[in-house]
């Protein structure tokens, strides 16, 4: 059976083409190339022959014209795709397996399948890949990095969010002193704590930067009913720094800016981290495990300096209660602006806004706690 595809033929070399006809034999596996005779046809050699099964052939792309490399290295063009297809079909030819590629890209079901896949495997990506990844690379990082992505970050905070704090001296030497006698009687760390005291309209609030800076405002140490409760917040913050749950976050964050950066080699895109890290500390949430990691140190502080963990269940717990709007001193008596702003809806404290599950997290403290008042 001879089976005949047109198109136009391009000799080895050439930029000129010829109208020219592939003769396949399918029992000898075998062709012959004629060109249509012209009036250049006596400048070329156009009579080739030879294995049909070594001719190279394209890919299928849709009705894009097909290209078939004969051996002597001519090549022939053309848009019988269906008939090459039909060739591939009842031959023995290596490019049989193409076929199943072109047919697969015209399957509507496949198409919408593949997409399906890519649906599933870049949620898979961004639920677990990109953390696990973020974890590992946050580990290997030697701990000047995450100093040299916080830098800069708590002064843009006092530029556009915090303010000096309005505790008395004594009340900030207090919590000055506190948050050393817990580093000295922690493991030692790599990292270089030190502790800020900043006011947040209000608010009370927590959070550590990446390089071991703990900020705690006011409202949170009036707030809290002892210095135990203000030190089960300090060591939480601790724990976070020390497990670089911020630095996960950053990178997380900036993973497309991260990955330009290693690819150029242009350690200016560090700038840009360094500019995300206040919007990725305020709004992001930690994680459920972040979350239990820095629980679980905290906890283990607490117990190493003989700190009942019913303190940390005691706040949180306090902390998640709306919260009636801020004084200077929530134990002063209430002025007429506070009179005033009783109207006004009672504010969720943001706090919790990167804390999330607070009654379980209370729970886990009060069952390893000491008390008996519980």
């Amino acid at each position: 059976m001879i089976e005949t595809v047109q198109g136009f033929w391009y000799p080895q070399g050439r930029s000129d083409r010829f109208e020219a006809s592939l003769h396949i034999d399918v029992q000898t596996d075998s062709f012959e190339l004629q060109a249509i005779a012209g009036a250049q046809q006596e400048a070329v050699n156009a009579n080739q022959k030879g294995k049909w099964s070594a001719v190279k052939l394209s890919s299928r792309m849709g009705n894009t014209p097909r290209k078939l490399f004969l051996p002597d290295g001519s090549l022939l063009e053309s848009s019988n795709n269906d008939q090459i297809d039909r060739l591939l079909t009842v031959t023995s030819h290596s490019g049989k397996g193409s076929m199943l590629v072109s047919r697969l890209e015209r399957s509507w079901s496949f198409v919408l399948a593949s997409l399906m896949a890519v649906v599933v495997c870049g949620f898979l990506f961004f639920k677990y890949g990109l953390p696990a990844g973020a974890s590992y690379v946050a580990h290997k990082m030697p701990v000047s990095v995450p100093q040299e992505i916080s830098e800069g970050t708590l002064e843009t905070l006092d530029r556009f969010l915090f303010a000096e704090s309005k505790l008395s001296a004594e009340q900030q030497n207090e919590q000055h002193e506190s948050f050393q006698r817990l580093l000295d009687a922690l493991p030692a760390s790599e990292h270089q704590f030190k502790l800020h005291i900043r006011q947040m309209r209000g608010i009370p609030n927590a959070f550590a930067l990446p390089s071991g800076d703990v900020v705690i405002t006011d409202a949170l140490v009036e707030l809290a009913d002892n210095q135990h409760e203000v030190e089960s917040v300090m060591l939480h913050e601790i724990g976070h720094v020390v497990h670089r749950h911020g630095l996960q976050q950053v990178l997380q964050g900036s993973a497309i800016t991260l990955i330009a950066t290693l690819a150029l080699g242009d350690l200016s895109g560090l700038g840009q981290l360094m500019a995300g890290v206040p919007v990725f500390l305020l709004q992001s949430s930690y994680t459920r495990k972040a979350e239990s990691q820095a629980d679980n140190y905290a906890f283990e502080g607490m117990q190493l300096m003989g700190i009942d963990t019913i303190h940390f269940a005691n706040f949180i717990t306090r902390i998640s209660e709306p919260q009636p709007p801020a004084t200077e001193n929530r134990h002063a008596p209430p002025t007429e602006a506070d009179d005033e702003s009783e109207d006004q809806p009672q504010q969720f404290p943001e706090y919790l806004s990167s804390h999330p599950a607070t009654s379980e997290r209370a729970a886990r403290a009060r069952r390893l706690s000491n008390s008996k008042t519980q």
